[in-house]
C-alpha cells in the first residue's frame, strides 16, 4: 500500500482536497478543524455543510490507499474577525448598511455612549460588565496558538503584539504567556518558575510585599492550575490569538475547561483580552470553581512594574473566597 497526504486549498467556502502519492504505509486517519460564519457553506469533498458538528468522510488516492477524514466545524452568527455593531439582536458588519424600523413615539431621544481612550495609562478603574464575550473561549483555526504548558507553574512563550499596548506609562510589543491565569510584560521571566502560592495579601494594598513574579501583570484569573493534567486528561486548552482588523485588533488569551492544582475535577475556564488603540483589558468567567488548596485563592486585577499601584475587581482579591459562573470584568 501507498502513503498519501491530503492537500488542502483555501477557496471562498472551505477546503478542497487532492491525493498526492508517497512511498510508504497509508497515511492514519486525520482531524481538521474550521470555522464558517452566517450563511457561509463549507464543501467537505463534495458535501456542501452549512451547520456546525463533526462529518467523517473516507478518500482514496489513485494507487487505492484509504485515508478517514474527520472534521470537526464550527458555526459563528458572525465573522469574529470583522469590526461589527450589535444593534439590539441586529448585527452591522463593517461598511455594511443597515435600516432599522423604529415605533413612532410621542417623545424620541437617541443616545450614544461615546468611549475615550488611548493616550498614557497612568492607572486603572474597574467596572463590572454583562457577560458576553467577543470570541469564542475555543479559539478558531487559524487564528489559535496554543500555550506551550508543557510544565506545571513554568511562564510558557512571548507573544509578538502586531499593534502596542500601553500598560502603567510602558508601551509593550510583546507579552509573556503564564501558567497560572496570569499574563506578564516582564518578558525575561521566560521559562522560570511562577510563584503559584498565592499570599492571603490585598494585593491593591500590599502589592510590594509578593512576588516580584506577579510585577507588570494582568490577572484574569490568577490561580494555580495544573497543565499536566490538561495533556494527561486530553481535555481543556490553553490558547492565544490575535483577532480582528488592523486598527481594531484584539489579543486573546483564553484558558478553557482547565483543572485546578489538587482538585483535577474542577475545570475552570476565562479569557482575558486586550484591545488595539484602546489599552482596554476585559475579563470573562465562563465558571470558577475553588477548593481548599492554596486557600482557595484567585485574582483577577493588573499591577505595575513595581507592585506599587494595583487595580483589583471588587470581591476577586486574595483576601476574597469567590465563585463565579458567566462574570465580565472592564479595566
Amino acid at each position: 500500500m501507498k502513503k498519501f497526504t491530503l492537500l488542502a486549498a483555501i477557496c471562498c467556502f472551505g477546503f478542497v482536497f487532492q491525493a498526492k502519492a508517497q512511498s510508504s504505509d497509508c497515511e492514519k486517519d486525520t482531524t481538521i478543524t474550521a470555522s464558517i460564519f452566517g450563511g457561509e457553506s463549507y464543501d467537505f469533498n463534495g458535501q456542501i455543510l452549512t451547520e456546525a458538528g463533526m462529518y467523517i468522510d473516507t478518500l482514496q488516492s489513485v494507487l487505492g490507499c484509504d485515508s478517514i477524514v474527520t472534521l470537526i466545524l464550527n458555526k459563528y452568527e458572525y465573522d469574529i474577525n470583522v469590526p461589527y455593531i450589535n444593534l439590539g439582536g441586529t448585527v452591522v458588519s463593517e461598511g455594511a448598511i443597515k435600516e432599522i424600523n423604529l415605533s413612532c413615539v410621542d417623545n424620541f431621544q437617541l443616545e450614544a455612549n461615546i468611549l475615550a481612550t488611548g493616550g498614557t495609562i497612568y492607572g486603572y478603574n474597574v467596572a463590572q460588565i454583562p457577560y458576553n464575550p467577543p470570541f469564542p473561549f475555543v479559539i478558531p483555526e487559524p487564528f489559535a496558538h496554543s500555550i506551550n504548558l508543557t510544565h506545571d507553574d513554568a511562564f510558557a512563550e512571548v507573544a509578538e503584539l502586531p499593534f502596542p499596548f500601553c500598560f502603567y506609562q510602558n508601551t509593550y510589543s510583546q507579552v509573556l504567556m503564564g501558567p497560572n491565569g496570569n499574563l506578564s510584560f516582564n518578558t525575561s521571566l521566560t521559562g522560570q518558575i511562577c510563584a503559584w502560592q498565592i499570599p492571603n495579601t490585598n494585593f491593591e494594598t500590599d502589592g510590594m510585599s509578593v512576588s516580584s513574579n506577579y510585577f507588570n501583570s494582568i490577572f484574569g484569573v490568577m490561580e494555580d492550575v495544573d497543565p499536566s493534567r490538561v495533556i494527561q486528561q486530553g481535555s481543556g486548552t490553553f490558547q492565544w490569538g490575535i483577532l480582528g482588523q488592523p486598527g481594531a485588533r484584539a489579543f486573546v488569551m483564553s484558558y478553557n475547561e482547565v483543572p485546578l492544582f489538587q482538585c483535577n475535577d474542577i475545570h475552570n475556564s476565562y479569557q482575558t483580552i486586550m484591545y488595539e488603540g484602546t489599552n482596554i483589558i476585559e475579563v470573562y468567567v465562563k465558571r470558577r470553581g475553588q477548593c481548599g488548596w492554596n486557600g482557595g485563592r484567585g485574582i483577577i486585577g493588573v499591577m505595575n512594574s513595581n507592585g506599587t499601584n494595583a487595580t483589583i475587581a471588587p470581591g476577586r482579591n486574595a483576601t476574597d473566597s469567590w465563585t463565579t459562573v458567566n462574570n465580565g470584568v472592564n479595566t
